[in-house]
C-alpha cells in the first residue's frame, strides 16, 4: 500500500547512516509526473459524469469547478461543437491537482533541470513534492503518527509534569530500584503537539526553509516525510488526505501518471557498500546491514531481509552435514548409504523447528522497531472501495466493505484455482508420457533434459497463475495490506507447492509401483532418478529465476531510454532514470522464492543431501540480489510497516510437517534398502507404518512443547507493551491539559503576555511544564526573587535562565524556551481568530460584510456550496481553538440557554460558514443572508437535515458542536453528492428534488400557501389543542415524552430519527414527506398542569439551577448517592420505584449546599414534577424500564439539564402563567 501509517514506529539506531553526509539538502522527498497530452487529440467527456469527480475535486473552490465546467463538458451528453482538446483538458486539470496539494500545505515545484525540450520530447511534466517540518508536525498529530521517544528527555521532561513512572526512574529510593532508564528505550508513542516535541528523538534538519523558520532539530528523518507525503497525497479526503491515488487516476484516463520518492544517493551507497564490500563478502557474509535497510526502506522490507538472514545462519548445520553425507554417497556409489536415514530425521527436527525459533526472533525485532502494535494501527489500502459508516465498534467514520460479498468473490476465486489445478495435473502427466517416450527411444542425456523442461513449465505456471491470482485477490477487495498479501499467500502457496514438487513426490512415492515396466524401478534406481531430476530443477530455477529478475529491470528501464544508474550529480538524468525504473511492490516473488528453495532443500535430502548447500549458497545470492536490485534497478518504494512475515510463517510451518511426513515416509516405506526397524514384528510392513506412526507422534509432542515455551510471546515483550501503552496515555493527558489551559486563556489575556507579572509567569509554566510540585515550588520562589516577569519571559535565552532563575539542566531550558514559543504561537493564533469575529449584531443582514473593510465592490463574492463542507469540516477540526468555538457559539445562544435551539440553527450554520470563509479566503465578498440562492441552496437543506437527523427537539449542546459537527458536515456532504449523481440516499432529506428550494419567490409563495394548507388541515384532524400547538408560530411543544430528546446525536440514523420539531414538520409538508403528528396523551403534562403542586411547579423553575449544581459534583459524590438506593449493588434501579427518590435526593442536595438550615419540601409535595422528570429520563434512555449507575453517573446532569431547558421554552410558552397557576393552588387549599 505505501501509506504514511505504514511507516510508524521508527527506531534509529545511533549508528545508522551516522557517518552518511546529505550533501546539499532535500527540500523535496517526491516526484509527480504529469501528462502534457495530445494538442491534436479531442479530449472526451465520459458517458458518466461521475467518472471525472475526482477526490481531490472536493478540496478545491466553487469558483474553480464552475470553471470546469465552463470549459469543459462533465458529461458526454455535454459535448458541443466547439470541441476540447487533450492538452488543454490535461492542464487545467494539472492546474486543480497543484491547488489541491497547496491546500494541505504541501510544496509543489516544477522541475525546470528537465528542460522545455525534454519534456515535450517525452510529453511529460515534472513536479518536486515536499512538505515542511511544521506541515509535517501538523498531520503527524492528526493521523496519529507514531515516533520514538528519547529516553533521556522524555524522562526530564515527564517527571517535570509529574508523571510517576519518571518520577521513579529519577528516584534514588529503594522501592524504585526496579525503574531503570533502560527501559525507556524502543518507546514508540503516538506524535502529540501540544507536549514538549523534545521528548522524541531528534534527527538532523535538511530542508532550508525548515532552517529558515528556526527549527534546529526536525522529528523526521527522509522516509518519515516519505510516508507523510504518501498518506497526504494518496489517502481519501474524507481521511485527510487530497484523494490522488495514481493507480486508480491512471486507469481513468487521467492527466496523472506517476507518483515516485526519490532516493536518497548518499544513504543508498552506504547500504551497497555493506551489501558488496570486501569484508561483506567474505567473513562478514552471513550478516546483512539490516539497521540500514530497514531505516532506509522501512520495515515491510526491512523484516524481510532479516528472515532471509536469519534462514541463511539457520542453514549452517545441516549444510555442513549435508556436504559429508553427500560425500559418503559418491564414495560407495549408492544413494542409500547406512546411517542416512538418521540425517533424514535431523533434518526433519530442524524444519519443525525452524519457524517456532524465527517466531520468537520476530519479537525481538517488533520491540526493537517498534511495531508491536502494528495490527491494531494499520490503515486501510488505497485500492480498498467501500462506503463510508459508522463503526458499529467504535462509532467512528470507517470505510466498509460487505463480507457476504466478499465471500462470494472467493467461490468464485477458489473455482479459477481449482482450474488451474486440474491443467497442472495435465502437465504433470505430461512429463511424465516424455519420460516414457525418452525412456524408449534411448535419448542421450533424456533425464536431464525432461528435468530442465519440467522446470520451465514450472516456472511458466507459476508466473500465469500468479497474475490471476494477484488480479481475483484485488477483485476480493481487502481492506489493509496485511488482510490482501495473507490471502495472496494462501492462493499462491497451495499452487506453488503442487506445482513445484509433484513430479517429485510421483518418483519417490508412486513410481516403484507402475505397472509399465519402462516406468518401474527399484528404490535404488527411484532415488538416483529423484536426485537427477532435484538437483536438476533446483539449480535451473536458482539461476534462471535471478537471471529472469535482473534482466527484465535493466531491459525495462533500457526500453524507456534511461541509462543504466541514477548514481549521478546530473538532476535531469538523476529523476528520469527513476522515473524510468520499475516499482518495487512487494516481497511477495521473493518470498516465495526462498520457501520453494527450502522445500528442494529439506522435502527429498535423502536423495540430494547437497541441497542444503545449493538452498545456503542460492540465500547468500539472493540476500545480494535483492538489495542489487532495490538499490539500484528499481524505484525507492513508498516506506511500509510490518510487524512479522505474515502467513509465509503459517506456510513455512505447513512446509516443516510436510517435511516430517515425506522424509518419514520415504524413511519406512520408499527406501526399503534402510533398515529402521527396532520394534522386532513379524509383518515387517506393519512394522514400518507403527514406526512412522510413533516417531511421529513423539516428534509432535516435542515440537508442541518447544512451541508452548519458545513461540510464545515473551513476558517482557508484554511488559513493554504495557509501560509502552501507559506512557503514551500519560502524554496524551498532559497533551490534552495543556490544550484546554491553552483554550481557556483568551485573546486580551494572550495579547497582553509580555505584562505578566511574576506570578502569571509561574502559573504558565506550571501548567506548560512544571506540574511537579516541589520542582514548582523552585521554580517560583526564583521568579519571584529575580521578579521574572513576562517582559524577562519575553527576552530569555539559555544563558538568562541559568543566572536569573537557576536552571542548571539543559533539557529544562528547553523546555521554558518551548513553553515560550508555544505562547506565541497562541498569541498568533488568537489574533488571527480574533478578526474572525469583529462582527456587529447588525452584520448577519448585511452578510457581515462591514467587518472585512474596503468596498464590496471591489470584491468578487464567494460562492460558497455544498463542495466546501468537506474543508469546513476540516477547518472546524483542526485549526479552530475551543475558544473560538465558544465565542462563535456565544455570538449565536443570545438567550444564554447552553442550547442552538432550532429557531437559532439558521444564524448558526450562517455564522459558521462565514468564520469558516473569513479564516480562509480573502478579499472576497461574504454571502448575505438575504440571498435567496444561498439560504435555498445551502443554509435550508442543511439546517433541516440536522434538525431532522442529528439534534434533537430541545437544540444542538456545545459539547455535540464540539464533537461532532465536522462528521456531521462529512455525512451531509457525502450524501449530497451521492444523492446528486443519481444513487440513492439513506437519508430522505437529501432526496428532495431541487426545485423545493428555489429562490424563485412565486415558488416560495406557493409553497408557503402549501404548508398553511396543510397545518390548517392538521388543526381540524388533531383537535384545537393540537392544532394551535401546530399553528403557533413561536415553536410547538410536542410534550415531554414525544421522543428520544436525549439520546447521542452521533448514533442517529434514518432508522431512528430525532423527534419532529415544528421546524421539520414545516419542511416535510412543502417536501410531500409525511408528518409524524402528535398524539393526545403526548399532552397530558400540560393538561394535567393545573392539578400539580405549587411546589411541584416552583421547582420546576429550579430544576436547571440544580442540573447545574449536580454537574460540578464529582463522580465519587454521585456513586455514593446511587449506593444509597442500589443496595442489593444491582447496578440499575427501577425508573417507576427508584428514580422519582433518587431524583428527590439530589433536589434536597441541592437545597442543603444553599442552606445547611434549609428544609427540602416533602416527598408527595414534588411527586408530579418527579413523575414527569421519570417519565422524560426513560425516554432519554431509549425507553427502558431501568437506569444504570453508569448513566445515572456520567449523564444525568446532562438529562436534567435539557429537560429543565425544555420545560422553559416549551411549557412556559403555552401553559398558563406559573405564578397564575400557584395562586389557583393555594387558593385551592385556603378553600379546602
Amino acid at each position: 500500500m505505501g501509506n504514511a501509517t505504514e511507516a510508524q514506529y521508527q527506531h534509529l539506531e545511533v549508528e545508522t547512516f551516522e557517518d552518511v553526509e546529505i550533501k546539499n539538502g532535500r527540500n523535496y522527498d517526491c516526484v509527480l509526473v504529469f501528462d502534457i497530452g495530445s494538442a491534436e487529440k479531442d479530449w472526451k467527456a465520459p458517458t458518466d459524469g461521475s467518472q471525472i469527480q475526482y477526490e481531490y475535486l472536493k478540496l478545491l473552490d466553487p469558483a474553480d469547478l464552475e470553471r470546469r465546467k465552463e470549459l469543459f463538458p462533465q458529461h458526454g451528453a455535454d459535448f458541443s461543437a466547439s470541441r476540447a482538446k487533450e492538452k488543454d483538458f490535461y492542464k487545467n486539470e494539472r492546474k486543480l491537482v497543484i491547488k489541491a496539494l497547496t491546500k494541505l500545505h504541501v510544496k509543489v515545484k516544477h522541475i525546470s533541470a528537465m528542460g522545455k525540450e525534454f519534456e515535450q520530447e517525452k510529453n511529460l511534466k515534472f513536479y518536486y513534492i515536499g512538505i515542511g517540518e511544521r506541515t509535517a508536525r501538523k498531520f503527524a498529530h492528526k493521523i496519529e503518527y507514531e515516533l520514538e521517544l528519547d529516553p533521556q528527555a522524555a524522562i526530564s521532561y515527564l517527571q517535570l509534569m509529574d508523571e510517576p513512572l519518571a518520577k521513579a526512574t529519577v528516584s534514588d529510593e529503594e522501592d524504585s530500584k526496579s525503574c531503570l532508564e533502560v527501559h525507556w528505550k524502543n518507546i514508540f508513542i503516538k506524535y502529540d503537539q501540544d507536549v514538549a516535541p523534545e521528548i522524541y528523538k531528534p534527527h538532523d534538519v535538511l530542508d532550508e526553509g525548515d532552517e529558515k523558520e528556526g527549527f534546529e532539530d526536525s522529528l523526521f528523518r527522509i522516509r518519515d516525510r516519505l510516508a507523510l507525503i504518501n498518506e497526504m497525497v494518496c489517502q481519501d479526503v474524507e481521511l485527510g488526505g487530497c484523494g490522488i491515488y495514481v493507480p486508480m487516476l491512471a486507469q481513468k484516463d487521467h492527466c496523472i501518471v506517476d507518483f515516485y520518492p526519490l532516493h536518497t544517493l548518499e544513504q543508498l551507497e552506504d547500504i551497497l557498500s555493506k551489501l558488496f564490500s570486501w569484508k561483506a563478502l567474505t567473513y562478514n557474509v552471513l550478516s546483512l546491514p539490516l539497521e540500514e535497510i530497514r531505516t532506509y526502506f522501512g520495515e515491510y522490507i526491512g523484516i524481510y531481509f532479516a528472515y532471509l538472514q536469519f534462514m541463511t545462519v539457520y542453514f549452517v548445520p545441516i549444510t555442513v552435514i549435508g556436504l559429508v553425507i553427500q560425500g559418503m554417497q559418491w564414495g560407495e556409489g549408492t544413494i542409500l548409504v547406512s546411517g542416512i536415514e538418521y540425517f533424514a530425521l535431523f533434518v526433519v527436527a530442524w524444519s519443525v523447528c525452524f519457524p517456532i525459533l524465527w517466531q520468537r526472533k520476530e519479537f525481538h525485532w517488533a520491540q526493537k522497531w517498534g511495531t508491536l502494535r502494528f495490527d491494531f494501527k494499520e490503515r486501510p489500502r488505497p485500492e480498498f472501495m467501500g462506503e463510508y459508516r459508522r463503526s458499529n465498534v467504535t462509532g467512528a467514520m470507517e470505510e466498509y466493505f460487505p463480507h457476504a460479498i466478499r465471500n462470494t468473490r472467493r467461490l468464485i476465486t477458489f473455482s479459477v484455482v481449482a482450474t488451474f489445478l486440474i491443467a497442472l495435473f495435465g502437465s504433470v502427466v505430461a512429463v511424465i508420457l516424455l519420460r516414457v517416450y525418452v525412456s524408449e527411444t534411448n535419448i542421450d542425456y533424456g533425464t536431464y533434459y525432461i528435468s530442465v523442461a519440467n522446470a520451465l513449465v514450472i516456472m511458466f505456471f507459476n508466473n500465469i497463475y500468479g497474475i490471476f491470482a494477484e488480479k481475483l485477490n484485488e477483485w476480493e477487495n481487502y481492506k489493509t495490506e496485511t488482510e490482501y498479501e495473507n490471502n495472496l499467500i494462501i492462493k499462491i502457496f497451495i499452487f506453488r507447492f503442487i506445482n513445484s514438487y509433484a513430479t517429485l513426490y510421483y518418483i519417490a512415492f508412486f513410481r516403484r509401483w507402475e505397472p509399465d515396466e519402462v516406468l518401474a524401478c527399484t528404490a535404488e534406481e527411484c532415488m538416483e532418478d529423484l536426485a537427477a531430476q532435484l538437483g536438476t530443477i533446483f539449480i535451473t530455477q536458482l539461476t534462471v529465476s535471478n537471471a529472469v529478475e535482473l534482466g527484465s529491470l535493466a531491459v525495462a528501464r533500457a526500453v524507456k531510454g534511461a541509462v543504466v544508474t541514477y548514481f549521478t550529480d546530473d538532476e535531469k538524468d538523476s529523476v528520469y532514470n527513476q522515473y524510468s525504473s520499475e516499482i518495487y511492490e512487494r516481497t511477495f516473488d521473493d518470498y516465495c522464492e526462498i520457501l520453494v528453495s527450502f522445500g528442494y532443500a529439506t522435502l527429498f535430502v535423502i536423495s540430494f543431501p547437497l541441497a542444503p548447500f545449493a538452498a545456503f549458497v542460492g540465500l547468500i545470492v539472493e540476500a545480494r540480489i535483492d538489495g542489487y536490485k532495490l538499490c539500484k534497478l528499481t524505484r525507492r518504494p513508498f516506506p511500509r510497516q510490518a510487524d512479522d512475515v505474515g502467513t509465509w510463517q503459517l506456510a513455512m510451518e505447513v512446509m516443516g510437517w510436510a517435511v516430517l511426513v515425506t522424509n518419514l515416509c520415504i524413511i519406512c516405506f520408499s527406501a526399503e534398502n534402510l533398515d529402521f526397524s527396532f520394534l522386532g514384528l513379524s509383518d515387517s510392513y506393519f512394522e514400518e507404518t507403527l514406526t512412522a506412526l510413533i516417531i511421529f507422534a513423539v516428534l509432535f509432542i516435542l515440537v508442541s512443547v518447544l512451541n508452548f515455551c519458545v513461540a510464545s510471546k515473551p513476558h517482557v515483550i508484554d511488559v513493554h507493551m504495557q509501560r509502552q501503552d501507559h506512557l503514551e496515555k500519560a502524554v496524551k493527558d498532559i497533551g490534552a491539559s495543556i490544550d484546554r489551559y491553552l483554550d481557556s486563556l483568551g485573546a486580551e489575556e494572550l495579547g497582553d503576555w509580555k505584562q505578566w507579572n511574576e506570578q502569571k509567569v509561574a502559573y504558565f509554566l506550571r501548567e506548560i511544564c512544571y506540574k511537579n510540585p516541589e520542582e514548582y515550588r523552585t521554580l517560583e520562589s526564583a521568579i519571584r526573587h529575580s521578579k521574572f516577569n513576562g517582559r524577562y519571559f519575553d527576552e530569555a535565552d539559555e544563558h538568562t535562565l541559568e543566572k536569573k532563575l537557576g536552571i542548571t539542566d539543559h533539557l529544562h531550558k528547553r523546555f521554558v524556551l518551548n513553553a515560550r514559543r508555544v505562547l506565541e504561537e497562541q498569541e498568533q493564533r488568537a489574533k488571527r481568530e480574533e478578526s474572525f469575529f469583529t462582527v456587529g449584531d447588525d452584520d448577519t443582514a448585511r452578510g457581515i460584510s462591514s467587518s472585512v473593510g474596503g468596498d464590496d465592490r471591489d470584491r468578487a463574492a464567494f460562492n460558497f456550496s455544498n463542495d466546501n463542507l468537506i474543508q469546513m469540516a476540516e477547518f472546524f477540526e483542526e485549526d479552530l481553538t475551543g475558544q473560538s468555538k465558544r465565542k462563535l457559539w456565544k455570538k449565536v445562544d443570545k438567550d444564554m440557554s447552553s442550547l442552538i435551539e432550532k429557531n437559532e440553527m439558521e444564524n448558526f450554520l450562517y455564522f459558521s460558514i462565514v468564520v469558516f470563509i473569513k479564516a480562509k479566503y480573502q478579499n472576497v465578498r461574504l454571502p448575505k443572508k438575504t440571498d435567496k440562492k444561498f439560504m435555498n441552496r445551502v443554509i435550508m437543506p442543511l439546517e433541516r437535515w440536522l434538525l431532522h437527523y442529528k439534534v434533537s427537539a430541545h437544540g444542538l449542546t456545545f459539547d455535540e458542536f464540539d464533537r461532532f459537527f465536522p462528521s456531521w458536515l462529512r455525512e451531509f456532504y457525502r450524501e449530497h453528492k451521492q444523492a446528486e449523481f443519481g444513487g440513492t440516499s439513506k437519508y430522505q432529506t437529501i432526496r428532495v428534488e431541487e426545485g423545493l428550494y428555489s429562490a424563485d419567490s412565486g415558488a416560495s409563495s406557493d409553497t408557503s400557501a402549501h404548508l398553511q394548507a396543510k397545518i390548517e388541515r392538521n388543526k381540524q384532524k388533531m383537535g384545537g389543542k393540537l392544532g394551535a400547538l401546530l399553528g403557533n408560530a413561536g415553536g410547538g411543544l410536542f410534550g415531554s415524552g414525544a421522543a428520544d430528546s436525549n439520546k447521542s446525536k452521533s448514533s442517529r440514523s434514518a432508522s431512528s430519527p430525532a423527534p419532529p420539531t415544528e421546524a421539520t414538520i414545516r419542511a416535510d409538508m412543502a417536501a410531500g414527506l409525511p408528518v409524524t403528528t402528535v398524539t393526545e396523551s403526548e399532552l397530558t403534562t400540560i393538561s394535567n398542569r393545573n392539578e400539580w403542586t405549587a411546589e411541584s411547579l416552583e421547582w420546576e423553575q429550579k430544576l436547571g439551577d440544580v442540573a447545574h449544581k449536580i454537574e460540578k459534583t464529582d463522580v465519587a459524590t454521585r456513586r455514593r448517592i446511587w449506593d444509597k438506593f442500589d443496595k442489593k449493588k444491582t447496578e440499575k434501579l427501577d425508573c417507576d420505584k427508584s428514580l422519582s427518590r433518587l431524583i428527590y435526593s439530589l433536589i434536597a442536595l441541592y437545597i442543603k449546599t444553599k442552606n445547611r438550615d434549609a428544609k427540602p419540601p416533602k416527598f408527595h409535595a414534588l411527586l408530579p414534577l418527579l413523575n414527569s422528570i421519570c417519565d422524560d429520563i426513560k425516554i432519554m434512555i431509549g425507553g427502558n424500564n431501568f437506569i444504570t449507575q453508569q448513566q445515572f453517573e456520567q449523564h444525568i446532569a446532562q438529562y436534567l439539564q435539557k429537560i429543565a431547558a425544555q420545560r422553559q421554552q416549551s411549557v412556559v410558552a403555552h401553559s398558563p402563567s406559573i405564578t397564575d397557576m400557584m395562586k389557583a393552588q393555594k387558593r385551592r387549599r385556603t378553600h379546602k
